[in-house]
């Protein structure tokens, strides 16, 4: 079953162009899998489990179905529609087959070695031309950001793993360094600063063995090495001409815009579209206007680009309303924080500190990326989810019955 889900996520990583081989891999092994894993349930006799987690998806995802009721446009909404399905699957086969962190660690590792995969397909399949004069995307059917995006995540695995297992740490420390370089050459900014961001607080809360003086030497002497390294690839991406062509110009000018001394075209756009959607969240703000409808909106008003708002919080108040945004960002919210206060009690504290990091960072940044169906994401949701029921609520539940038994043999 695990060999038909790292095939999966090989065909989200690599194969999502929606036509031909690509559109007929990505279903098969979505299909395969799914079929694997039932088979497993029934050999196994195990009962459909549902929890906590598994309600917020239904419940979130069912607006989502129902908001198509009175979309604009209920053709806008099929884009998505295969996506949150697959997001749902994923959330409910998760659940029956996470028992322990081990499961959660053999997860995250399909994940990092298809994002492997996913690197070679591209490089393989982006012309000899492109490379240094554009930015890589588009070759596997995703953008330049969501590339970008997928490869810093890959750098947080390969962050993780290097700190602990003492074996594979040059394969390890390989990855990382080949997944950095391949985010220079898409140029993401968002995916260059979010790597920075998250290595600097996943070294502050790393919990090492024993909270010794060189544990403390060690934590301090990783976060000079975070920073040296974050030094030295700012040194690249402006002194090198072609890394600068493809991103240190843009992250000059966007930190330009942000001082006020510049005016980044990128950036401009995206407050013009998260106007757009302000608009459109006052004109409907209740219900919203429809599951994947901002798009539709554009057209409407005759912008000169018919596309998503780019901004995760601004497209679910548009299109979602009041109550598709509450029903996302609390419960979301929720279950982070949950998995941070489990790893306090786990064995196995880092782990949930990774997923609480990344998953947190996201939520930071929405307003420069859209991750609401996003199945990439919420394969860290619900890994998150499991690390927090299997190291805290079961474990809660667990005292609780043995409390129970023990009043009743006093009595």
């Amino acid at each position: 079953m695990y060999f038909f889900l790292f095939l999966y996520f090989c065909a989200i990583g690599a194969h999502k162009l929606g036509t031909g081989f690509d559109a007929v891999f990505l279903r098969v092994t979505f299909v395969i899998y799914v079929g694997m894993w039932a088979l497993y349930l029934i050999s196994s006799k195990s009962r459909l489990v549902v929890n906590n987690y598994s309600l917020w998806v239904f419940l979130f995802y069912g607006y989502c179905f129902l908001s198509m009721w009175w979309a604009k446009s209920i053709e806008a909404c099929y884009d998505s529609v295969g996506t949150v399905i697959q997001i749902i699957v994923i959330s409910i086969t998760f659940i029956q087959i996470i028992s322990s962190n081990e499961d959660i660690e053999k997860i995250l590792k399909l994940v990092l070695y298809s994002q492997v995969y996913s690197a070679i397909v591209l490089l393989i399949k982006t012309p000899s031309e492109m490379f240094g004069e554009e930015r890589l995307s588009f070759v596997t059917g995703l953008h330049a950001n969501t590339l970008g995006y997928r490869f810093a995540v890959s750098i947080f695995l390969c962050v993780y793993f290097i700190m602990k297992n003492k074996r594979f740490k040059v394969f390890y420390i390989a990855l990382a360094v080949g997944f950095a370089a391949l985010i220079l050459l898409t140029g993401s900014r968002k995916a260059f600063v979010m790597s920075i961001v998250f290595l600097v607080f996943f070294v502050i809360l790393y919990k090492s063995k024993d909270m010794t003086i060189n544990s403390i030497y060690k934590k301090f002497f990783l976060f000079i090495v975070v920073i040296f390294l974050a030094i030295l690839f700012w040194s690249i991406a402006m002194n090198n001409e072609m890394f600068y062509n493809l991103i240190g110009k843009r992250l000059k000018d966007m930190f330009d815009t942000f001082m006020g001394s510049g005016s980044d075209g990128s950036m401009h756009a995206r407050d013009e579209l998260r106007n757009l959607g302000w608009e459109l969240f006052k004109q409907h703000p209740i219900v919203g206007y429809g599951f994947s409808n901002f798009v539709t909106y554009t057209r409407e008003v005759g912008y000169f680009m018919h596309t998503y708002s780019h901004d995760n919080f601004v497209e679910l108040l548009s299109t979602l309303g009041l109550i598709g945004t509450s029903l996302f960002y609390i419960p979301l919210t929720d279950i982070c924080f949950n998995i941070y206060f489990a790893s306090k009690k786990a064995k196995n504290k880092n782990l949930g500190i990774l997923i609480f990091v990344f998953m947190i960072l996201q939520i930071v940044f929405s307003s420069y990326s859209m991750f609401y169906h996003d199945e990439f994401y919420f394969i860290f949701a619900s890994c998150g989810y499991m690390y927090y029921y299997i190291n805290y609520k079961s474990k809660k539940e667990e005292d609780s019955n043995i409390l129970v038994l023990n009043n009743k043999e006093t009595k």
